[in-house]
């Protein structure tokens, strides 16, 4: 049974999917749109770009690094390294960084200042996610990215209920 904080995580990342989503289809492809089942190498397809993949930084503005997942608890390549979308999102506080997936790669690989950590939450075997703390301004100034200001609100989880 999954617990309620995974589940909440959940509900916030799929609110951020979805305004992503409605961005590409306004803005890129009307013909923009979830998968029909949950695929695990990207979150949204967009014909025009190919597919996309989108993950929220919560806590970016205020440390001033990019948390960046690369490998599973399985010690697989994960994240941005395992990602089979053509477009990586990052979503924090106050932006939507878009990306080739290919060039945002080589941004994070080529950072002088990255940090390796553990992330997420810890399995059953006591093992966690690697990822990188890259600074973010190594990504936000990158030519390699767009960044356009954050257009749909901030949701919280109030007593279970998404606000």
């Amino acid at each position: 049974m999954l617990d309620n904080n995974f589940k909440n995580k959940n509900r916030l990342g799929r609110k951020v999917e979805e305004a992503v989503m409605e961005y590409y289809r306004e803005h890129i492809d009307k013909k923009t749109r979830f998968p029909r089942v949950p695929v695990k190498g990207y979150d949204i397809i967009c014909p025009y770009v190919g597919n996309i993949e989108v993950k929220e930084d919560r806590l970016a503005h205020s440390t001033g690094n990019y948390a960046i997942e690369y490998q599973n608890m399985k010690g697989e390549p994960s994240g941005l390294m395992g990602t089979e979308a053509g477009v990586f999102v990052i979503v924090d506080h106050d932006n939507v960084i878009m990306s080739r997936s290919d060039n945002l790669q080589y941004v994070v690989r080529s950072s002088d200042d990255k940090r390796t950590i553990s992330m997420g939450d810890t399995s059953e075997s006591g093992t966690r996610c690697m990822g990188w703390l890259i600074p973010r301004d190594e990504i936000l100034y990158s030519p390699f990215v767009t960044v356009v200001d954050r257009w749909f609100p901030h949701w919280r989880i109030i007593n279970g209920q998404l606000h």
